[in-house]
Order: C-alpha cells, then structure tokens, then sequence
C-alpha cells in the first residue's frame, strides 16, 4: 500500500531505492521470463498442456524456496528485491527446463534462416538500446514535461535506430510486418 501519495511503501520506509531495486531485480529476469512464456505457448500448440504445467510447478517452487532463501539472508531494506531475483533466477531454470523438453520434444528447430534472424533482431535491439541509454544520458528529467518529452525522443531515437538498421541490413522481418499490418488496416 502507498503512503499518502508519497513513495514510501507502508512498512519499509525505503521509498524510491526500494522500488529501484525491486524493479531492477525483476528487469533481470524479464528476457527468460519471457521466454518462459513464449516457450509455454510453444507447447500448447503442440496440444500439449501437462509439460508446462509440471515445468511451472517445479519453477514455482524454485522461486518460493529461494525466494523464503534470500528473503531471510540479506540486509535490511533488501528483503522485497531478494524476493524479485529469486523470481528472477526460477523462471531462467524455468525457461531453460523448457527449452530442453522441446528441444527433445521437436528436435533442433533452429534453422540457419531463424539464427540469423535472431541474431541480427538482438544485435540491431542492443545497438537502438544503446543509442536510447546516450540521448537519455543527455536529457533533462527534472519535473514532468522534461521527463515526457525525454520519454518521446527516446523513444523516436530507439525506434528510427532499430527500423533504421533493419531495414539497412534488409531483413525481412519488417517485409512481414509490412504485409501483417497491411493486411491487418485493411480488414
């Protein structure tokens, strides 16, 4: 619960550098999250429900365990984060359990043509997250249109940067969301 508007949590009393580094811990995690859900989709389209289920559960468990682990054994003001890492490092097992059963499941399905994909889509990715972290270095943020119009220029470097160099490189993956989105404003 919030405390009158200011960014104190009710009980902790660390305000902002709680919620810093309880969201930087999660931030870790996101990209295996994610893939821990892409992942999950996976399987059900091979109309399989139970394989991600007994996965989840084991993750679940992994991140209550570490979670009650880390929440006991770091400094005061460290208890939430801990508990956002332990989340964090569960659904990379997680993620990982998963792509070894459909990798058994399916066999290699990396092709050549989906590596590159990969690949170029991450490199491209880190490069315009790159470019957004410089602009943002040098931007005011000081009250809240500075901070909106920051957001919005970040947001337009990162964006030109990555259609930009994809479309450089000539990847076809925007030729595809050209034609989704055609097909999808005409309809």
């Amino acid at each position: 619960a919030w405390s009158r508007g200011r960014s104190s949590l009710v009980g902790f009393g660390q305000g902002g550098g709680l919620i810093a580094r309880t969201l930087g811990a999660f931030a870790i995690g996101l990209p295996t999250y994610s893939t821990f859900l892409v992942l999950t989709r996976a399987f059900y389209a091979l109309s399989d429900t139970k394989t991600p289920a007994l996965i989840n559960l084991i993750t679940v468990s992994l991140s209550s365990i570490g979670g009650v682990v880390a929440f006991f054994s770091v400094p005061e003001g460290w208890e939430v984060p801990a508990l956002a890492g332990a989340h964090s490092v569960a659904f990379a097992i997680g993620a990982a359990l998963l792509a070894r059963a459909l990798r058994v499941r399916v066999g290699d399905a990396g092709s050549p043509g989906l590596r590159s994909s990969v690949g170029r889509t991450v490199a491209v990715g880190a490069v315009a997250t790159a470019l957004m972290f410089g602009v943002a270095a040098f931007l005011p943020d000081d009250g809240k249109g500075a901070a909106a119009l920051a957001l919005v220029a970040i947001a337009a470097v990162g964006s030109v940067a990555y259609v930009g160099a994809m479309r450089w490189l000539g990847a076809a993956e925007l030729t595809s969301l050209r034609g989704a989105l055609g097909r999808r404003v005409a309809s």
